[in-house]
């Protein structure tokens, strides 16, 4: 069964990558929303999977960006209704930010090709399995988020210790989807970042 993707693009040189890859692959078609550039944002009915992706601005920056006050409504509507929602970097903050949590300055900015461990829930979850303990992925932020309540951290460094988490409300195990928020870029491949993309 294919699975109706959308992504929400907050700058023109960001790309879904490895994810486009995979949708392909399995035959997910993707509509994609450019917030910044006046879209129009999809309505709930016609995506299965949210996928909000990364950018330079921060989720405080609502008088400077306008749009993502409709953004932020349109993902917390997202997870009331027990969709998937996949957050990536700013992504992931503004997940945690609509689901109550502090989204804040970290104290070192993490940029580049950098290790990352899963926590013991990450090792634990069958949605991560296949991945190891330890690995090697992209990074470009200087804000990070706390905890959402009722939602696991699944990935720490040791310069930040919530890189990723994963939230299911009751209607989401009902309906077999999850919430899930990572804090790197997990989509870029090697020959993005060496074209010199800037995040």
């Amino acid at each position: 069964m294919s699975l109706r993707i959308h992504a929400l693009f907050h700058t023109d040189y960001a790309d879904l990558s490895f994810i486009k890859q995979w949708a392909r692959a399995h035959n997910h078609p993707i509509t994609v929303s450019r917030s910044y550039d006046n879209d129009n944002l999809p309505t709930l009915d016609s995506f299965d999977w949210l996928i909000v992706m990364g950018g330079p601005m921060s989720v405080h920056d609502e008088d400077k960006y306008s749009w993502l006050i409709k953004e932020k409504r349109l993902i917390k509507q997202a997870v009331d209704a027990g969709k998937t929602v996949i957050g990536i970097c700013l992504g992931a903050q503004i997940i945690a930010h609509c689901l109550g949590a502090e989204v804040k300055p970290s104290a070192v900015k993490e940029i580049g090709w950098l290790p990352m461990q899963l926590t013991e829930a990450g090792q634990a979850h069958p949605l991560l399995q296949d991945l190891p303990k330890d690995f090697t992925v992209f990074h470009w932020h200087g804000e990070g988020f706390d905890c959402p309540k009722g939602a696991s951290i699944i990935a720490e460094t040791d310069a930040w210790p919530n890189q990723g988490f994963i939230y299911q409300t009751p209607k989401h195990k009902a309906r077999g989807t999850w919430v899930f928020a990572w804090q790197c870029h997990f989509e870029v491949t090697r020959e993005l970042t060496e074209d010199g993309i800037q995040w």
